[in-house]
């Protein structure tokens, strides 16, 4: 029964705190985006001309979603610990079952801090790109190497 709750625990641990980290990074990178299209959007002309004024281009529509993307898989990564985690629910000795905590204590909080870091890098790397797109591809480097 002991054995069990620790793996629930270190699952729990491990989930929670990278969605955490993971949300926080999609929140601070799509505020970013937003607010830099709004202050664009605010600075020209276009906006006078109705509603078919501005096009909308594709490819920077895929070059928002993109850091929002690399920034979820960190929620993933604690997904896979839980699974790992409950897989060896059934044959657990007390010494394997009291690392569970801690490990997917460890899985969370690294999760939760690069999701922190990749929100602040992020959030300035979509200002960046907004005003200049040749600095996508310099932004995509650095949030990989989470």
């Amino acid at each position: 029964m002991t054995e069990t709750i620790m793996a629930c625990v270190g699952s729990m641990l491990a989930m929670t705190l990278t969605a955490a980290g993971s949300s926080y990074a999609v929140y601070k990178i799509a505020s970013a985006q937003a607010e830099e299209e709004s202050r664009i959007r605010d600075s020209s002309e276009e906006h006078l001309l109705g509603a078919g004024g501005r096009k909308i281009i594709m490819t920077s529509a895929y070059r928002q979603m993109a850091p929002i993307i690399i920034a979820s898989v960190l929620a993933i990564y604690g997904l896979i610990m839980a699974v790992i985690f409950a897989s060896s629910i059934g044959n657990l000795s007390m010494e394997r079952a009291s690392a569970l905590p801690f490990a997917g204590a460890i899985v969370g909080f690294s999760g939760l801090f690069a999701g922190i870091g990749m929100g602040r890098y992020g959030a300035h790397a979509a200002k960046a790109v907004a005003i200049n797109p040749a600095y996508f591809g310099r932004s995509l480097i650095v949030l990989f190497m989470e």
